[in-house]
């Protein structure tokens, strides 16, 4: 059986817990955000009040306020004026509630940030900001690369016989480098000794070459153990 330790128990070290922040109230205000703004796009408002002066009894049942309607509004065709009488009607334009007046926007942008500070995750995954670089760098190198350790420490462990052999999983395929970057920093590794040529192939996606696995520092590309023969380095025969 492999068992994975994230976060390890207090009282059992040996013993994983996972994930334990508690989300089910954030993930009803999100729910319930969406079912608001569900039922707001379904039930359109009217951008047309009409207030008439009088006639109270007339117009406090359903069927007057249509005769009203069918009378003075909808009974005129397009472009034609409207005739009403004089001081009974005061109409106005009116804007409905918009999902900004509503500040819905606002509170799933602050719960998916709460979600996103305990779960220790970028907030452009959840949607809210643009792609940072850095911030994403960070979370492969705090959140996710402990994750990757603690899988192929385990698995190491409990399947593979050979001492000599281990599980190693490439973070650096997460870490969304441009080609630019990975070739500069291999290419200073290479300059000092730490980086093989065909290192430097392989992660850059070049097939390896013959003659290219030797260490080689930057003084005329010379083998790592002849860096101390160098020419201008012997005086008077020593």
């Amino acid at each position: 059986m492999l068992h994975f330790v994230h976060n390890p128990d207090q009282y059992y070290p040996w013993k994983g817990k996972g994930m334990t922040v508690y989300l089910k109230d954030v993930a009803d205000n999100l729910k319930q955000a969406t079912k608001t703004t569900n039922a707001f796009m379904k039930s359109p408002k009217p951008n047309v009040i009409v207030k008439v002066d009088g006639f109270a009894q007339q117009f406090a049942t359903r069927e007057g306020r249509q005769m009203l309607a069918n009378e003075y509004v909808t009974g005129t065709e397009d472009g034609t004026p409207w005739i009403i009488p004089a001081n009974q009607f005061a109409i106005e334009q009116i804007k409905p509630l918009s999902i900004a007046d509503l500040a819905i926007k606002d509170t799933m942008t602050l719960d998916k940030s709460t979600v996103a500070a305990i779960l220790q995750i970028p907030r452009f995954l959840l949607g809210i900001d643009e792609f940072n670089q850095k911030e994403w760098e960070m979370f492969i190198n705090t959140t996710v690369r402990p994750i990757m350790i603690e899988i192929q420490q385990e698995m190491t462990k409990k399947l593979i016989i050979s001492p000599k052999m281990y599980l190693r999983f490439n973070y650096w395929s997460l870490m969304g480098w441009d080609l630019k970057t990975i070739s500069d920093v291999l290419l200073a590794g290479s300059d000092r000794g730490f980086v093989t040529g065909n290192e430097y192939r392989d992660r850059i996606g070049f097939e390896p070459k013959e003659d290219l696995d030797e260490l080689r520092i930057l003084e005329n590309y010379l083998p790592f153990d002849m860096s101390g023969k160098q020419k201008k380095l012997v005086q008077d025969g020593d």
